[in-house]
């Protein structure tokens, strides 16, 4: 009998490995998508995140509009916009853009965090947004993208110059309350359980129970999971530790305030105490490391915990062949089981 394999699509953070150039971690991650299209993924995003060293992609917009112009069918989307970092209006235009260039390819999710550390989150945004504020600031995004402002608001008249119908909005999150704000405005959910799995669970039930019919008349959640995946499980378990230690490596320098060399980063001894701070982040339920088999044992399991109607993967590893050989492995596996 046929087990249940889940809807799977991809999560990509333009990693910026030692050594790798700005050029190199773009192109790769071009090539990510475009053999995600060919391995029958649903669907990729690409991040927002600033100032962060390993990780390449500021505007999320931009890299989308690369990504499916090198494509041909996969829907491509952001996960995703921080959106108080932006003006509702600004994302708006951008993704309409995006959907008059590309129709019916184009996703956008959309986050509350700054994706970022609080300094250039100053810089970014100058003001943090609460709850409240951010729930505003959604709503403004929804009534740009759908020119629904009811009559006396004050944007009643400010309307989008490229008339398309909108891409569809995913909510992000990684907690109860992301959930329920998703579940009261009627949008699908991405819960990030990469970033925070003990309440994936919870989080997930809430917006099911909560659900309003909106947006979407059913409720549609998305759980995103980290995953390496190898030939053999011993050969899954050296790559992710050899990425793991580039981690471990690039916190320990933060902490202490110095610069490291890419030379040192990529090393390829390691300490006792590296390997037993990588073991430790590594044994958490936010990643999945393993042969296909046992990998898509482990997605077939989350999807049964999570009632996860899609799962995303992402991956630590920063070098595009190594991220391109997990999506085949896990696809191949899919495939036959």
């Amino acid at each position: 009998m046929r087990r249940e394999i889940p809807s799977l699509s991809v999560l990509d953070a333009t990693a910026i490995g030692p050594g790798v150039t700005a050029d190199q971690a773009l192109r790769w991650t071009k090539e990510v998508a475009q053999a995600a299209e060919s391995f029958s993924y649903e669907r990729l995003w690409v991040v927002e995140h600033h100032g962060v060293r390993d990780i390449g992609c500021a505007t999320p917009a931009v890299l989308i509009a690369t990504l499916a112009a090198a494509t041909q069918k996969l829907r491509l989307g952001s996960g995703g916009v921080m959106l108080p970092n932006h003006s509702p209006l600004v994302v708006a235009e951008e993704f309409s853009m995006l959907q008059a260039l590309y129709p019916g390819r184009i996703d956008l999710g959309i986050g509350r965090a700054s994706g970022s550390d609080p300094a250039t989150t100053i810089a970014l945004r100058r003001a943090s947004a609460d709850d409240e504020e951010f729930a505003a600031q959604l709503d403004e995004l929804t009534g740009f993208l759908n020119s629904g402002f009811p009559a006396g608001h004050r944007y009643e008249h400010v309307r989008i110059s490229l008339q398309v119908d909108p891409p569809p909005i995913y909510l992000l999150g990684s907690s109860e309350s992301s959930a329920c704000l998703a579940a009261r405005r009627g949008l699908p959910f991405a819960f990030a359980h990469h970033l925070n799995p003990e309440p994936s669970c919870r989080a997930l039930s809430r917006y099911r129970e909560n659900f309003r019919s909106g947006v979407i008349k059913e409720p549609y959640t998305i759980a995103t999971i980290a995953v390496v995946c190898a030939p053999t499980q011993e050969e899954a378990e050296h790559a992710a530790m050899a990425a793991a230690i580039i981690r471990v490596r690039r916190g320990l320098a933060l902490r202490h305030g110095v610069r490291i060399s890419d030379h040192v980063l990529r090393h390829p001894e390691w300490s006792d105490e590296e390997r037993r701070v990588a073991q430790k982040e590594l044994s958490g339920k936010w990643i999945l490391i393993g042969n296909p088999e046992q990998v898509l044992s482990g997605l077939i399991d989350l999807r049964r915990t999570t009632g996860a109607d899609e799962l995303m993967l992402t991956s630590i590893e920063y070098d595009g062949p190594s991220r391109i050989r997990t999506l085949e492995a896990i696809s191949e596996a899919s495939r036959f089981s």
